[in-house]
């Protein structure tokens, strides 16, 4: 009963209108071209971070987000991808652009099909028009407009929640873990009261025709998802209104909280086109961190603590409620977790158990292309130089037989690496007339940074990236859990010294001459 009740619920809350808005925010200029989005984007100034009120600078990259007609995520970063115009090809009659454009702050889209948006800045604010269509005032800036009227000066409580470290006061009686506490007791019905504030600030837009009706039903859905997700992620009930048209709409949710079941039960039956939406994606992340993740034990892997990613895996492979399209997207982003974290066999077995659900999907090329997982289990480490040459590390022990090696694995993103390689060429200069061979080996995975940090810093010479990083048994052999990390091989090959001094010990040149007097 309490199922269709909530079932029942979530229809009024997202409940169609047909109500038509005649508001304008700009003439159209654009021809809609069916099939295609366009986005035009007027570049965001780049700001050096936002310092909260408790003296925390924090930053974020600016980026867009979407599903495809596959519902597999696309992410674009404005700063780092330099992109000024965007095409993007759908099926759908609608899609969603999610904006994330500072730390704290985003924004949804929600566009038509053949639509063109533009997105100016000014302060790093966006503003959104279309370019072929009429639009009402609060379409496509409903949000930031929002936050201006309910917190003009302020940030919303639900960024206050998660974001705790940038509004906690760091400088509590009682600590940290108090400071926390207290800013939870705080802002937690704060949340739920501003949502259901929202509610009736969206149905005001439409009935004052500041919001087409298509947009109140999108926003209106958004914050039905949100007001579960909350309930689910910090464990409250809603809270009471003082609304007296809501009264029904309280007794029957607001005071009461939705079980699992019942959460499970609206799973079961919404929709798969709704995994096209960040909210609803969103929502079922709170929902497998609620049922699964916060009672997952936190276990040592090979890459330090973390929970047991294999275990919720299973978990949500085994939920009958989540249909295959939500398993599809729940899954890639454990073995994203799965892959790195843990041992070789476990990212080939649980990555054949993803295959199994969907051969050609794209979640499975992304897993390919990012880990190479066309490699098979190999004892060997492969690797390539900067001209793209193909070598084993066996090769490279073979090349340099009666000179020693000093292996040296680092990446560009590496601060601790990059300035040991002063000591490094220091050292190499000492011993350039000796029988050893200095060995750089990146663990990057973006081999273009790769080069550049090579170029940059002199590590041209013996310079190799790794090309199988999750199907190489070698590394887990080595226990290669942090970098920098040094080899150092005998005249003979052999691995005499697994976690050798760095460059600028005086225990290296003495562990050389050491080996070199053999």
């Amino acid at each position: 009963m309490k199922q269709t009740c909530l079932i029942a619920i979530l229809a009024l809350f997202i409940g169609c209108t047909n109500q038509k808005n005649e508001a304008s925010t700009e003439t159209p200029k654009e021809v809609a071209i069916p099939g295609y989005i366009t986005l035009i984007i007027n570049k965001p100034a780049v700001k050096d971070g936002i310092e909260v009120p408790n003296g925390v600078k924090v930053t974020a990259p600016s980026y867009l987000t979407y599903s495809d007609d596959d519902y597999f995520r696309h992410q674009i970063d404005l700063e780092k991808d330099m992109v000024d115009t965007l095409t993007i090809s759908s099926k759908r009659p609608y899609l969603e652009i999610a904006h994330q454009y500072n730390v704290f702050h985003r924004a949804s889209y929600l566009l038509q099909s053949g639509d063109t948006l533009r997105l100016d800045y000014t302060d790093s604010l966006p503003n959104a028009n279309i370019l072929n269509r009429k639009t009402s005032l609060f379409d496509l800036n409903y949000e930031a407009k929002r936050n201006e009227h309910f917190y003009p000066n302020d940030y919303p409580p639900q960024f206050k929640l998660n974001f705790p470290l940038a509004f906690m006061n760091r400088n509590h009686s009682g600590g940290i873990s108090a400071a926390y506490d207290e800013l939870n007791e705080t802002y937690k019905p704060e949340v739920m009261s501003f949502l259901m504030q929202e509610r009736r600030y969206l149905d005001s837009l439409l009935k004052s025709q500041q919001i087409d009706a298509a947009y109140h039903q999108y926003y209106k859905a958004k914050n039905t998802y949100d007001l579960l997700g909350t309930s689910l992620t910090y464990d409250i009930s809603p809270v009471q209104s003082s609304n007296a048209s809501e009264k029904n709409l309280n007794d029957s949710l607001i005071n009461y909280k939705p079980k699992v079941t019942d959460i499970k039960y609206l799973i079961a039956q919404s929709d798969d086109s709704l995994l096209h939406n960040k909210f609803y994606k969103d929502f079922l992340y709170d929902y497998i961190h609620y049922q699964y993740t916060s009672k997952i034990e936190i276990i040592k892997s090979s890459n330090g603590a973390r929970r047991d990613t294999r275990a919720i895996f299973d978990s949500i492979q085994a939920d009958k409620s989540l249909s295959e399209k939500a398993k599809q997207f729940l899954l890639f982003d454990q073995l994203k977790q799965i892959i790195p974290n843990f041992s070789v066999e476990d990212g080939q077995r649980y990555f054949k158990k993803y295959v199994a659900l969907r051969p050609d999907s794209s979640f499975i090329k992304a897993l390919v292309t990012t880990y190479d997982l066309s490699s098979e289990i190999s004892d060997e480490l492969a690797l390539k130089d900067l001209d793209g040459n193909s070598v084993t590390f066996s090769d490279l022990l073979a090349q340099n037989k009666g000179n020693m090696l000093y292996v040296d694995f680092w990446a560009s993103w590496c601060a601790p690496c990059i300035r040991a390689f002063p000591a490094s060429h220091k050292l190499a200069e000492t011993y350039k007339n000796k029988d050893i061979t200095f060995v750089y080996i990146s663990t990057d995975e973006d081999k273009q940074k790769w080069m550049k940090a090579a170029q940059k810093h002199n590590i041209l010479k013996n310079s190799y990236v790794i090309d199988n990083k999750y199907t190489s048994l070698m590394l887990e052999e080595l226990e290669m859990k942090s970098i920098p990390r040094y080899l150092l091989f005998n005249k003979s090959g052999k691995l005499v010294h697994k976690k050798a001094p760095d460059p600028g010990s005086s225990e290296t040149a003495a562990l050389f001459d050491q080996y070199l007097g053999e």
